[in-house]
C-alpha cells in the first residue's frame, strides 16, 4: 500500500512517470498501474491499492470523459473512490473540459509543469500547491516544503497505514492500554530492562493481564530483537499516535531505518500469536 495512488489515462504514462518520481524524490511512495497492459481490466490490485493508498492523485485530461472518446470510466471511477474516501488530490495535466459534478472541483493546473520529457521546477507554485494537498493526505504537511539543492530525501517504503500501528495495537491486546504506558515508563524486576517492565507491570495490575505474566514476558523477550523491543519504547508512549503515516514517520526521525521498522512490522503479530500459543491466559 502506498502513500500516493496515481490515476491518469494510459497515453499519458510518461508524463505520470516523471510526476511520480518527483513525489519519490521527497520521500513519498507511489503507486500507478505501470505493470498492467492494455486491456487488463479493473484488476483485483488496482481496487485493493486505490482503496488503501492515503492519497489518490487524477491526473486529469479530456479523455477521461466521455466527450473525449472515453470508454471505461476508469479515471472518473477512481476519482470517485478518492472524493468518497477524502483522499483525492486532482490535478490537470492537460486542459481539460470537466463534466458535472468534476466541473464543481478545485483542479491545480499541472499543464506544462509536467510533461513526457520531465518535470518542471521543485519550486514553482503549482506543484507546491500540490505537495502541500497531497502532504495533508499523507500526514505530511511539510512536504511543500523547499528541498535544497543536492539534499538527498530517503525514499521510504509503501506505508501501510493499518499495519504498523498493529505493533501497537497488538501489545494492547496482550496488556491492555495501562500495559502499554507501563512498559514504556519502565519498572518492575527481572532479567532484561524489556522482561523487568512487563513483569513490573504484571505485579502492579494483575486484573488488566490477558496471559500469564513470565510466560508471556519470556516468550516476548525470545521472539522480539533488540531493535523491535526498542520500537515498543518509543511508540508506546503515552499520546502516540496509531496512525501508520505519522508513526512511520516517528520512527525514521529516530534514527531507525525503513528496513528496521518493516522488520517490526512483521515480527510483532508473529510473536503475539506464540504468547496466544504458549500462554496459559489468567482470564
Amino acid at each position: 500500500m502506498a502513500d500516493v495512488f496515481i490515476s491518469y489515462k494510459r497515453r499519458l504514462r510518461p508524463v505520470v512517470e516523471h510526476l511520480a518520481a518527483a513525489l519519490r524524490d521527497r520521500g513519498v511512495s507511489v503507486w500507478f498501474d505501470a505493470r498492467l497492459e492494455p486491456g487488463d481490466g479493473f484488476s483485483d490490485e488496482i481496487s485493493r491499492e486505490v482503496r488503501s493508498a492515503a492519497c489518490v492523485l487524477v491526473g486529469w485530461s479530456n479523455d477521461a470523459f466521455a466527450h473525449g472518446g472515453d470508454t471505461n470510466a476508469w479515471v472518473r471511477g477512481e476519482a470517485t473512490i478518492g472524493r468518497e474516501r477524502g483522499t483525492l488530490v486532482s490535478v490537470q495535466l492537460e486542459p481539460t473540459d470537466f463534466d458535472p459534478p468534476w466541473n464543481m472541483m478545485h483542479h491545480e493546473s499541472l499543464v506544462g509543469w509536467a510533461t513526457a520529457q520531465g518535470v518542471g521546477a521543485a519550486d514553482d507554485p503549482r506543484w507546491r500547491k500540490v505537495l502541500d494537498a497531497v502532504g495533508r493526505k499523507i500526514g505530511r504537511p511539510d512536504l511543500g516544503g523547499a528541498v535544497p539543492d543536492g539534499a538527498v530525501v530517503p525514499a521510504r517504503a509503501a506505508v501501510r497505514p493499518y499495519r504498523l500501528p498493529w505493533i501497537v495495537l497488538g501489545f494492547v491486546a496482550l496488556l491492555g492500554i495501562a500495559g502499554v504506558l507501563w512498559f514504556t515508563l519502565g519498572g518492575g524486576a527481572g532479567h532484561s530492562p524489556f522482561r523487568q517492565t512487563m513483569e513490573g507491570y504484571c505485579r502492579e495490575t494483575p486484573d488488566t493481564v490477558v496471559y500469564d505474566c513470565a510466560c508471556m514476558a519470556g516468550v516476548l523477550e525470545r521472539e522480539l530483537d533488540p531493535t523491535t523491543q526498542a520500537i515498543f519504547l518509543i511508540i508506546g508512549k503515552p499520546g502516540a499516535s496509531a496512525d501508520g503515516a505519522t508513526v512511520n514517520r516517528l520512527l525514521l526521525d529516530a534514527g531507525y531505518t525503513q528496513d528496521q521498522i518493516d522488520a517490526a512490522d512483521l515480527a510483532v503479530p508473529k510473536a503475539v500469536a506464540k504468547v496466544a500459543a504458549e500462554c496459559p491466559k489468567t482470564r
